[in-house]
């Protein structure tokens, strides 16, 4: 194949739509001049709308995997020019496309989110607080990312987090942010509603986020504060942000140790956040990280803090929009993934 300059790039992402990622990465390679498609095999409550869509005829989930075998090779190898997987996941479950596509000289690329990676024995190494959906073995995880990084070059993380789960075993790890598409959000000030604000916390998995904490903290705060507190949970992404708009302090969550989608998306709203900043990750974030630093034995004191000042959260908030403005763009961010991308391509040739 000739230089990654010399015609249109085309690449496939799949097969799951993390916080959105697949999508508004296709969009912002599409406006790039990137062919971008993408192919989510999986359902989540989130709904997150879907633009890019692959329009082939994609086989059945009862397929077996010798037919998706075959779609593989005889569809999608010879459509696009590169594969960015997602979640550790592959369009097969026997991960048997790695190798069929690898055969076809199709470079791949897999992107990791967390959870997919994340053991907590190795979390707690950087994260005295560490929790994690599963408590899956080490040793499970070894083999998964294993099983990838021995066929596949390139790897994609969000932060310095993620990238010391993986470091040791891929070719390459791309440090590249999650990204949003700020036109889709617009700055909502805080207005504390007439002195009493609107406290606002979407647990996903209520395990990893501190949902039981925050509760508990919520109903000591009664005692001295007026406030409003909903809690959000399996509901769409739109009905989410709905609320997310009408809020005027967001809590993310007490034990990862670093921010994630769902901050992104309220900072950029211009709602003040408070989540869980480990200090491994205090010391690679931005020294003008707006987030509100809280960990369970300290969100009871900060929460105090907030609301006996509540005339600081307009300006915290202004401060988050800007930061998101600056890091989780995804027009900017899209070149660098493009580049990314090309390199690879030409160091085929």
């Amino acid at each position: 194949m000739g230089g990654a300059n010399s015609k249109k790039i085309r690449v496939l992402h799949g097969p799951t739509n993390i916080v959105n990622q697949m999508e508004t990465l296709a969009k912002g390679l599409s406006e790039k001049g990137v062919f971008c498609r993408t192919v989510d095999t999986y359902n989540s409550f989130l709904a997150y709308e879907k633009q890019y869509t692959f329009k082939g005829i994609w086989p059945s989930k009862d397929a077996t995997d010798d037919q998706l075998e075959k779609f593989v090779k005889n569809n999608l190898a010879h459509q696009f020019d590169l594969f960015h997987l997602h979640f550790g996941l592959t369009f097969i479950p026997s991960q048997k496309d790695i190798s069929i596509l690898r055969d076809e000289g199709k470079p791949l690329v897999m992107q990791y989110y967390g959870s997919d990676i994340r053991s907590l024995k190795a979390a707690l190494e950087i994260n005295p607080y560490a929790r994690v959906k599963r408590n899956i073995l080490p040793s499970v995880f070894h083999r998964k990312i294993k099983a990838c990084a021995d066929q596949i070059k390139y790897c994609v993380v969000a932060d310095a987090e993620l990238e010391y789960y993986v470091k040791d075993y891929y070719e390459e790890v791309f440090r590249f942010p999650i990204v949003i598409d700020l036109s889709q959000y617009q700055e909502t000030q805080p207005k504390l509603n007439s002195g009493v604000p609107l406290i606002v916390h979407a647990p996903t998995h209520a395990h990893i986020k501190g949902r039981d904490t925050i509760l508990k903290v919520m109903e000591e705060l009664k005692e001295d504060f007026k406030f409003d507190f909903q809690l959000i949970q399996n509901c769409s992404h739109n009905k989410a942000k709905a609320i997310y708009e009408q809020a005027d302090l967001i809590i993310d969550q007490l034990h990862v140790g670093c921010y994630g989608a769902l901050a992104i998306e309220t900072m950029a709203l211009g709602k003040p956040v408070v989540c869980y900043i480990s200090d491994f990750m205090r010391e690679d974030y931005p020294s003008d990280l707006p987030i509100i630093n809280a960990n369970p034995d300290t969100l009871l004191a900060v929460m105090k803090s907030l609301l006996s000042n509540q005339d600081a959260l307009p300006e915290i908030g202004k401060r988050s929009r800007k930061y998101v403005e600056r890091v989780h763009d995804y027009a900017e961010n899209s070149e660098k993934m493009k580049q990314f991308y090309e390199r690879i391509l030409n160091s085929l040739t």
